[in-house]
């Protein structure tokens, strides 16, 4: 697994390097710590770079490269580091030209990197991003993946991101439950949990641990939250495409709205 890590050197990106190695850890993959430095000249070329942009280039590179060296050395995994001008859409654009599997975010849900990826601005990144995104909130500081909650709708479009999903699971050693939120009685799909079921058997075998579950509730959001409470969750996946549920809900205020994003490590796939 190959995985991009951004980070601004705040708290919150400092946290993701640790969750994002541990994962690493776990795949044999490589990690990329990836810095946007206000101020660095965009052009390739620095003919036309001040002394004083050149400088500021050269002390970011040198503090990436340091935490880089520094996490190789702890984690005992493969780390690079790059450092570019400060645009956020250039997180999408590296990370589709190396072919990263994962995008991993530190996020306070209020402000950096994290409110560009997951507040108002959230269709900048997400409608081109390929990759799915791992928010990782600055004070989430357990790195074990035992149980893993994918939020779903019920609908044939989320199966490309179950399986995505359930390779990661297998990778880091956590079982997946696909969970539906029911409003008034629950009446289960039972041709599309057939179809998932069959697709992620042939993929991966009959002993993956995969579970499919129905909850009744009149809020999705406080239905998640009570299901993760009750049953150890560690981390919850959803899929966004325009007009649905969670898309909406990262298109609001998610530090007044979604309050998951800072209690939980929170995947993201887009469609």
């Amino acid at each position: 697994m190959r995985i991009i890590c951004p980070i601004d050197l705040g708290e919150a990106s400092l946290n993701a390097i640790n969750f994002a190695a541990n994962i690493i850890q776990k795949t044999n993959g490589f990690l990329t710590l990836l810095h946007l430095e206000p101020g660095l000249p965009a052009m390739e070329t620095e003919d036309f770079a001040t002394d004083e942009m050149l400088q500021t280039k050269a002390a970011a590179i040198a503090q990436i490269e340091n935490i880089c060296e520094e996490t190789e050395k702890s984690f005992g995994i493969s780390c690079d580091a790059l450092v570019r001008k400060a645009e956020m859409d250039d997180i999408v654009k590296i990370a589709t030209k190396k072919e990263y599997d994962l995008l991993v975010m530190g996020t306070d849900g209020t402000s950096g990197l994290g409110d560009y990826l997951f507040g108002s601005n959230t269709s900048n990144i997400m409608e081109d991003c390929d990759i799915p995104i791992l928010s990782v909130p600055s004070d989430y500081y357990d790195t074990v993946q035992k149980h893993i909650v994918f939020a779903s709708e019920h609908k044939k479009g989320e199966k490309a991101s179950i399986m995505q999903l359930v390779g990661y699971a297998q990778h880091v050693g956590a079982r997946v439950t696909v969970l539906h939120v029911a409003h008034g009685s629950i009446v289960e799909d039972v041709n599309l949990i057939k179809d998932f079921r069959a697709s992620i058997s042939k993929q991966f075998g009959t002993s993956v641990d995969v579970k499919f579950k129905q909850v009744k509730g009149s809020g999705v959001e406080e239905a998640l939250k009570e299901y993760i409470r009750k049953k150890d969750v560690d981390l919850l996946a959803m899929l966004t495409y325009h007009h649905n549920f969670f898309y909406n809900l990262f298109h609001e205020s998610l530090s007044k709205k979604m309050t998951l994003l800072a209690q939980l490590p929170i995947m993201v796939f887009h469609q």
